[in-house]
């Protein structure tokens, strides 16, 4: 090929595919211990180290070029390791999404300043390249932030499958390889008689390639969407049968209740001897718990306190609740069961994990505050639990569904024009729900 133009000069190469890395680990969830400080200096010490490998292959060629490229690809993967907090299947998807949307982006640029060298010489200085570079990389990398911001949620929770990471990998691989057939010294298919042509195919292939793997960027993150969407559903619906299963056996209990009272009664006066009276006086006060405990005024709700209260006493945990009932009557029967039912499960599940009985507390209430109806929940929980973008972090394996039960609560609070926030400090965990309700006001 004739020597018309050089090749994409090292620092706009390496300094693009770095823009395309750090916008991805900026959407990305963070290691913790990561100060903002320490975050920007290894971000920009892997700029430096990444300009001087590619500065690097300007001096060979051949196997030696391939093996440089292959070590320059895996040096752009260390940072998503280092700074995100995800697993290696995601960390190796991201990277090869940077790598050819980066390649894609510089080459592309490169191609207007192949196209303006062809009119006016002086296009061919570094320092007048500059003009074309600075401004096309802001504009390209303004509107892949706005493009991938959509996706932030997915990027912050989904975790990538093995299957989908092989799919990424490849299909880079490939792109790449056939994006740099043209510059091949024998003769082949994509081989082509100038290097202007070379960078044309060049990027023609970089742009099919971003194609592929934005639509099965997109398609992931759809499926991710569904996914969550599916198992809200699934969760809301679960929890209304389980408070249909707790009404029928509150039902019963209610019923038992009543019998046992009534029996009590005729049994006592029965008996003359004080020791089976006193018997009777401890079961009856055994039993009045039933009668005594949630009453909240609303039946849905004291149906849900009454079967985690089973629960509660099962697992060793006091809950405490003082709560409007009648506040609540706004809400569907199947979203006040979402809502409590997933936060006490919550609550059971952290106050069931401390070993000490006397620190297994649930407390719940609901009522009218400044303008707005606030329920409000705090358990006990282990002090070094924590919470990040609104969900608590887990120590289980399999991560797949966890958090859902709080956004479940999210999207209840938002279909009411509510918000809802968790907060873990001091060994409490609490979760605060408001809701603006007009009568509020007149209730204080």
């Amino acid at each position: 090929m004739s020597n018309e133009l050089p090749n994409i000069p090292p620092i706009f190469n390496a300094l693009s595919i770095w823009l395309c890395d750090m916008l991805f680990i900026y959407f990305l969830p963070h290691r913790k211990h990561f100060t903002p400080a320490a975050f920007s200096i290894t971000a920009w010490g892997f700029l430096i180290a990444d300009f001087l490998l590619m500065q690097a292959t300007t001096l060979l060629d051949g196997i030696a070029f391939n093996l440089t490229m292959l070590a320059f690809a895996i040096l752009t993967l260390i940072p998503f390791l280092i700074l995100c907090q995800t697993n290696l299947a995601s960390c190796l998807t991201y990277c090869a999404y940077s790598f050819i949307f980066g390649s894609f982006i510089v080459s592309l640029i490169w191609q207007i300043c192949v196209y303006l060298a062809l009119f006016a010489p002086i296009w061919r200085k570094p320092s007048v390249q500059l003009l074309i570079f600075i401004p096309f990389f802001a504009i390209f990398y303004t509107a892949l932030y706005f493009i991938e911001r959509q996706h932030r949620m997915q990027l912050q929770e989904m975790q990538v499958s093995l299957i989908s990471c092989a799919s990424s990998v490849f299909m880079a691989f490939l792109i790449y390889i056939v994006s740099s057939l043209s510059f091949a010294s024998v003769e082949l298919p994509f081989t082509v008689s100038t290097y202007a042509d070379a960078y044309t195919l060049r990027t023609m292939v970089y742009l099919g390639g971003v194609g592929l793997l934005y639509s099965q960027h997109a398609l992931l993150c759809e499926s991710f969407i569904s996914l969550e969407r599916d198992t809200l559903h699934s969760m809301l619906n679960l929890q209304y049968e389980n408070y249909k299963l707790s009404q029928e056996s509150v039902d019963m209990v209610n019923q038992k209740y009543h019998d046992l009272k009534h029996q009590i009664s005729i049994l006592r006066n029965e008996f003359d001897s004080s020791t089976q009276l006193s018997h009777l006086d401890q079961l009856e006060q055994d039993i009045r718990i039933y009668e005594t405990q949630n009453k909240t005024g609303n039946r849905f709700l004291d149906t849900i306190l009454m079967a985690k209260s089973i629960h509660c006493q099962k697992a060793g945990i006091k809950l405490t609740c003082v709560a409007n009932g009648h506040a609540l009557d706004f809400m569907d029967v199947m979203d006040l069961s979402s809502l409590f039912g997933n936060a006490l499960d919550n609550a059971i599940e952290a106050a069931s994990q401390l070993e000490d009985p006397e620190q297994r507390l649930i407390r719940l209430s609901v009522s009218y505050q400044k303008g707005f109806l606030c329920i409000w929940i705090e358990n006990r929980c282990r002090e070094t639990l924590t919470v990040a973008k609104g969900i608590p972090f887990t120590s289980k394996k399999d991560t797949r569904y966890h958090g859902f039960g709080v956004k479940s609560i999210y999207k209840t609070a938002e279909k009411y024009g509510g918000t809802a926030s968790v907060h873990a400090k001091n060994g409490w965990f609490e979760l605060r729900v408001l809701f603006p309700r007009e009568e509020a006001g007149l209730a204080e």
